[in-house]
Parts: structure tokens; C-alpha cells; sequence
């Protein structure tokens, strides 16, 4: 008997993604994890990362003040973001005075979050599951944007798949 092969949630997120016209970018959620984690609740608080290419990090902040922080901070920041991910995967951090988003809201979500249903207010049996596709998820954000692509996908009640 054959095993049924399964698509790792990145892609089955990433085609959904793509069949409505949204931007997805795996790496740079996970990037943004991990900045969340390695940096400290007074960075993360005064910082939101805008992109993240090829080793490079494009951090916006809200003042030259923690413009002239980060810069000054740099190589140990690289340092710990390097140690999370387990090997040098982070060159530079490019930090530049921007807006950010209130930490509250945001985070990385390509959808406005106000279109998104909440589980709630879905059917007992599609919330388990969403709950289920997304169980071994362990970082909360990255979870907690899964289930709303997959609760935004199925409110659009188009057939998975195709």
C-alpha cells in the first residue's frame, strides 16, 4: 500500500495564495519570527521588519534615535539572529526610519485582517479543521496567519486543490 504524500503547509498556503492574487513570502514570516524572539521586547517593540532577501534584513524604525541604536547594535543583533536560526544565514541589517505598525494589529498579514472570519464564526467541522492542519505549528503568529489564510479560503467555499 502506498503512502498518501502530503504537501507541507507552505505550499498548500502559497497556492492558495497565489489563486487569489496575494503575496506570500515564507521567509520572511519566518524571519520575522525569529526577529521577534532573538532582539528583545524594547527592539521589537520600536522596530518592524519590512523585507528580507538573500541574507539581508530592511528594518524600519520609528526614530533616528533607534536608527543610531540598531546601527550601533548591529553585529550583535546578526549574532543572535544568527544563533536562532542555527547557522549564518543573516549577512547585514539595513535599518531605516519609517512607520511601523502598532504591535497589536500587525505583524506580517498580506490580507486585512477584518476580512478574515474568526474561527468562531465558522462551522464546528471546518474550525477542527483548520485547528488540525494547523496544530503543529509552534510559533503562535505563524499559526494564528495560517488559520486566517485557511479560514479566509474556505469562506470563498472554492474547492482545494484546484
Amino acid at each position: 500500500m502506498r503512502r498518501p504524500s502530503y504537501d507541507a503547509i507552505d505550499r498548500v498556503i502559497g497556492r492558495i495564495c497565489r489563486r487569489f492574487g496575494v503575496k506570500f513570502y515564507p521567509e520572511l514570516v519566518k524571519f520575522s519570527a525569529i526577529w521577534r524572539k532573538s532582539v528583545g521586547p524594547p527592539i521589537y517593540r520600536n522596530t518592524e521588519v519590512k523585507r528580507f532577501q538573500k541574507g539581508i534584513a530592511w528594518i524600519n524604525t520609528p526614530s533616528p534615535t533607534w536608527r543610531f541604536e540598531l546601527t550601533q547594535m548591529k553585529s550583535q543583533v546578526i549574532d543572535r539572529l544568527n544563533r536562532a536560526y542555527g547557522y549564518p544565514k543573516v549577512k547585514d541589517i539595513r535599518v531605516h526610519i519609517g512607520p511601523i505598525a502598532p504591535r497589536g494589529e500587525a505583524g506580517i498579514t498580506p490580507m486585512a485582517v477584518e476580512k478574515i472570519p474568526p474561527l468562531a464564526t465558522l462551522p464546528p467541522d471546518e474550525a477542527a479543521w483548520i485547528r488540525k492542519c494547523t496544530e503543529e505549528i509552534t510559533d503562535e503568529d505563524i499559526r494564528r496567519s495560517s488559520q486566517q489564510i485557511l479560514a479566509s479560503y474556505l469562506t470563498r467555499r472554492t474547492p482545494l486543490g484546484g
